[in-house]
């Protein structure tokens, strides 16, 4: 089954029923290594019928490789090549049998944004318009968000005085529906933004908080607009009065037709996490944003702090916000620390910065629509990295319309073991061992950036001594 058709099934995941879980036995599967010594980016682009395609580029060229689904052979590989000189791509977008490369172009001092649409032999098909900047920029692939469906994609672009300039584009006519430049009265893409997404309908949504610290937090809200694929906008306030908004993620449920919001909320200090928060809206009524606390004791098995007093929790990013069927969330967050040094035993390595990861424990919380949270549970890991900006740390969820896996490296090292966590809906969490890696052989997977391609299998990328491999999950 091709991604994007997968990808729709996903809002069942984590229904109401009782779930069991079913055993299965994992095999993986690894290409042959390609040389990536003179490679500045690549990337999977996903799965067409019997073959796996991926995106590789050089200083100068842009290339399309396929593997052989069944066994990961080599196929062949072919250069692209665009209509405008000197292009940038900056994003993926894989169809039901076909893939765009969206890219990016100066001429005469603006910034011209167009879309290729190539087939699964990577021939070209059709060179389109997205729409126009003013100015020199640079555009990167987490300024897109697409909706569900995937007939509809947003390019955003913050700008300097803190607005927004937005493209709404349908992929299915190979339209731009509106551009428009987003500016509301308080409110600063630096300061205030937190989200910006696009459902089924063309529907776009710029969710914002305001007063959100200690100071002000007697004034704290959301501000959501929402604009119709016309472009008419309205906007709704939704009250989060005394609290902090730690960090949060919004989705849109395309079966209850609302958005459905979750996230970690402070009360004293805004570094401090003490529970979470969820509210849903459909934009007829204002909801009330429901909280829950972390207790003290789940805290410390969350962060293993063993002080005598523990008011919070920190460096916590929401991950995922996974939708439950009856219009309930999943929430998912994990804890992360960076530290950044310029020391060094050497003079010359002094003006190259060093950069020590760790990526810890996995917070899942299942949470009722009414705000309640019906679980919670502790995900145990540790991952610790040097100077690689933990690709090679955090995890992959696997969704099913029974369980959810949790997959990672579980130490970042050659010769680590891919382990996972399998949970269904009622909380109930099983860990495997998917595979070990011999030394001589080993792989450490980017397992953070891999992809889905059916409901048990997913697809990674290794690279060792610039050596590329594909990596397959069977499950």
């Amino acid at each position: 089954m091709p991604m994007y058709q997968y990808n729709l099934h996903f809002l069942s995941l984590l229904g109401c029923l009782t779930l069991t879980f079913a055993l299965h036995a994992q095999q993986v599967q690894v290409s042959d290594h390609d040389n990536v010594a003179n490679e500045l980016d690549y990337q999977l682009i996903g799965r067409f019928d019997d073959q796996v395609l991926l995106y590789r580029k050089t200083e100068t060229k842009f290339y399309v490789q396929s593997f052989s689904y069944e066994n990961l052979q080599h196929n062949w590989v072919k250069t692209i090549e665009f209509d405008h000189k000197e292009v940038t791509p900056f994003k993926i977008v894989p169809h039901k049998h076909s893939f765009s490369i969206l890219y990016y172009y100066h001429q005469k001092g603006d910034t011209y944004v167009r879309g290729c649409e190539f087939s699964k032999t990577a021939e070209e098909m059709l060179d389109f318009p997205m729409g126009t900047f003013d100015g020199s920029f640079s555009l990167r692939r987490q300024h897109t968000t697409q909706a569900a469906n995937k007939r509809y994609l947003v390019v955003y672009l913050p700008l300097y005085n803190g607005s927004i300039e937005v493209v709404n584009f349908d992929f299915d006519q190979k339209k731009t529906l509106w551009q428009q430049r987003l500016s509301y009265p308080g409110l600063t893409y630096m300061q205030h933004f937190k989200q910006l997404l696009v459902n089924n309908k063309g529907e776009v949504y710029t969710v914002y908080t305001q007063y959100n610290n200690k100071r002000q937090r007697k004034k704290h809200q959301f501000v959501i607009h929402r604009m119709d694929p016309s472009g008419d906008s309205q906007e709704q306030i939704i009250p989060f009065y005394e609290y902090q908004s730690y960090d949060m993620s919004i989705q849109y449920d395309e079966i209850n037709h609302r958005l459905v919001a979750a996230g970690l909320y402070a009360t004293e200090q805004t570094n401090l996490s003490n529970g979470i928060f969820y509210f849903n809206t459909d934009f007829r009524t204002v909801p009330t944003v429901q909280t829950s606390a972390l207790e003290e004791g789940f805290m410390r098995s969350l962060t293993g702090k063993r002080k005598k007093k523990l008011i919070g929790i920190q460096n916590f990013a929401i991950c995922q916000v996974v939708l439950r069927k009856d219009g309930g969330a999943l929430l998912i967050a994990e804890q992360r620390f960076s530290y950044e040094s310029t020391a060094a035993f050497y003079e010359e390595e002094r003006d190259i910065p060093q950069a020590d990861y760790l990526y810890e424990n996995i917070l899942v919380a299942s949470i009722h629509p009414s705000g309640k949270v019906y679980w919670k549970d502790v995900l145990f890991k540790s991952q610790s990295s040097e100077n690689d900006e933990g690709r090679y740390s955090s995890f992959f969820t696997v969704k099913t319309n029974s369980n959810i896996r949790f997959v990672y490296n579980n130490d970042i090292s050659w010769d680590t073991s891919i382990f996972e966590y399998v949970i269904n809906s009622q909380g109930q969490v099983r860990r495997n061992v998917v595979t070990h890696q011999e030394r001589k052989n080993g792989l450490l997977p980017q397992l953070s950036s891999g992809l889905q391609v059916s409901a048990s299998e997913m697809l990674a990328l290794s690279e060792r001594d610039q050596k590329l491999r594909v990596l397959k999950i069977n499950y």
